[in-house]
């Protein structure tokens, strides 16, 4: 089974760092507010990053490395990954759920706040 490790951007412009093994539902459980406390109240939510690991220990790592990363790391990692067109937008992502959950993927186009940790 895939773990896939991801940050999303809350409506406040902080990121949010976790792992699933079905991107799809647990956006949906972000969106509709059955996700983690974090995110509740800070919708909407866009997919900033996402990478996928083999198993669960190796996602709950990452995700502890991502976690303790400065808020200007987490933005440089976001950079980095390769640029793909995804549902005929630009997009981040390795595997976007954009179109289903958040409308057309806007990754690319709306900047983070880099002064917010």
């Amino acid at each position: 089974m895939k773990w896939i490790v991801y940050i999303l951007e809350c409506s406040d412009h902080s990121l949010y760092t976790g792992i699933t093994n079905d991107l799809e539902r647990r956006l949906e459980e972000h969106r509709t507010g059955r996700g983690a406390k974090y995110t509740k109240h800070r919708s909407p939510l866009r997919v900033r990053y996402a990478e996928h690991r083999r198993t669960k220990s190796a996602a709950l790592t990452r995700e502890a490395a991502i976690k303790s990363l400065a808020r200007s790391e987490k933005l440089a990692l976001i950079a980095a990954q390769p640029t793909t067109k995804l549902h005929g937008y630009p997009c981040r992502l390795l595997s976007c759920v954009g179109s289903k959950i958040q409308g057309p993927c806007s990754h690319t186009t709306n900047r983070i706040n880099p002064e917010r940790r």
